[in-house]
């Protein structure tokens, strides 16, 4: 299954920041499909991070995470608040925040994004 970026509307409501920097809203995630069908989307959602990071107001703000789920070997992306214009172009649905644990990678982003993201988590969900 292959995802591709494709021209839409962007959202009206924009992601808040808070004072700590972390961003507050709502998560999004898509279904890329088993570990061998994501290869496709995956590369394609760093093309498009690539150029949106580039012309981001707050580039550090934006992450997109994948979670390999071990049983049933589908992983699933999942974009930051920050990341809703850009979630939205690929299909994303509104979601809760990940649970942090050893299947959720950084895909793309700041390399203290988990930090960021995950440092005062409380009961997220998949």
């Amino acid at each position: 299954m292959s995802k591709r970026a494709s021209i839409g509307s962007a959202p009206n409501r924009r992601p808040s920041l808070t004072s700590e920097g972390s961003v507050t809203g709502t998560w999004y995630r898509n279904d890329l499909g088993d570990e061998v069908a994501a290869s496709e989307p995956v590369r394609a959602l760093r093309a498009a991070f690539q150029l949106a990071y580039i012309t981001a107001p707050e580039p550090t703000k934006l992450a997109i995470f994948t979670y390999h789920h071990p049983r049933t070997h589908r992983v699933t992306a999942y974009f930051c608040p920050a990341a809703a214009i850009l979630a939205q172009r690929f299909g994303a649905i509104p979601c809760e925040r990940p649970i942090q644990d050893k299947n959720l990678r950084l895909v793309a982003g700041h390399a203290d994004s988990f930090v960021i993201r995950f440092a005062a988590a409380s009961s997220p969900h998949r």
